[in-house]
């Protein structure tokens, strides 16, 4: 099994939005480039075989099913939550979050893609 990551799509405002987007946009790009980094390393390694639990590691409780990616930038901690979910084909490449979009729009509300989100 391959791992992908799904987007959550913002549909309550037009145009609909990736929150994770406009959070990594508005990062300094070397926290960005390190936390996509590390997404990407932990992808292709599988985040339940990821031995370093200080740059990823899943929640606990009732977001169990949540990870956190974290980088640290001298007194500042910057963590993005990921949602991995298992599936049978090879594995994406990460790259343009512009293509990370829900095919069916539903005005309102929040979504998944059901494909690969291609990170920045």
């Amino acid at each position: 099994m391959r791992w992908k990551i799904e987007c959550l799509v913002d549909r309550s405002e037009e145009p609909a939005s990736i929150p994770a987007y406009r959070f990594l946009k508005a990062l300094p790009v070397n926290v960005r480039v390190q936390l996509l980094a590390i997404l990407a390393a932990v992808q292709t390694t599988g985040p339940d075989q990821w031995a370093d639990r200080h740059s990823h590691s899943p929640m606990k409780g009732d977001l169990a099913d949540l990870h956190e990616v974290r980088d640290k930038q001298g007194e500042t901690l910057y963590r993005l939550f990921v949602l991995w979910q298992r599936r049978a084909c090879s594995p994406t490449p990460l790259r343009s979050p512009a293509s990370c979009a829900a095919s069916t729009p539903a005005p309102g509300s929040w979504s998944t893609r059901s494909s690969a989100c291609q990170a920045c």
